[in-house]
């Protein structure tokens, strides 16, 4: 499964910059490999829940912990980041294109998800945060050059709050 989610992630990052990229004429140069700032947009905030499940938080929760996640693994990998929401905001479409727009030589990636079962693990979200970072890094840096965080690889299993808590951070009991 992990493998399916990198693929899935890596496929939707370089669809991504294909549709930020514009159109290439000659003498016109690729950059696509020269940005040095990654905008970071948790989807949704504020009065904009996104999707609500059954159990667990709604979309808006688990898109600002992944975003926050992949903000910490990209400036941990020597990248620039700006988040477009750090917290529980609205932040209007138009100004989440300003954001990106004042920044030079940037990539925008935002953070959304339709069906989150999984997401109610914060060890799942941990390991898309770090394939979304994994995608993002090689891109820029070349293949081979990202390195997987320790709490990817050794992080203990954390069990289902008994108290039907979101889930959203790990119990400093496995730290």
């Amino acid at each position: 499964m992990p493998h399916q989610v990198t693929r899935l992630v890596t496929i939707a990052f370089f669809a991504s910059l294909a549709a930020c990229s514009t159109v290439t004429t000659t003498g016109v140069k690729n950059t696509s490999k020269t940005f040095n700032t990654v905008v970071v947009d948790a989807g949704h905030g504020g009065k904009d829940s996104g999707a609500y499940r059954r159990y667990g938080p709604p979309e808006k929760a688990i898109a600002l912990d992944v975003a926050q996640r992949l903000n910490k693994k990209l400036r941990e990998s020597q990248l620039k980041t700006v988040m477009t929401r750090d917290s529980d905001v609205f932040i209007e479409l138009n100004d989440r294109v300003a954001i990106e727009n004042k920044q030079k030589n940037a990539i925008f990636v935002s953070i959304h998800f339709n069906e989150g079962n999984k997401t109610r693990d914060w060890e799942y979200r941990e390991l898309l945060a770090d394939r979304i970072a994994e995608a993002i890094v090689e891109q820029r840096f070349g293949s081979g050059v990202y390195r997987a965080s320790s709490q990817v690889a050794q992080s203990p299993a954390q069990p289902e709050s008994p108290s039907g808590g979101t889930g959203l951070a790990p119990s400093t009991g496995h730290r």
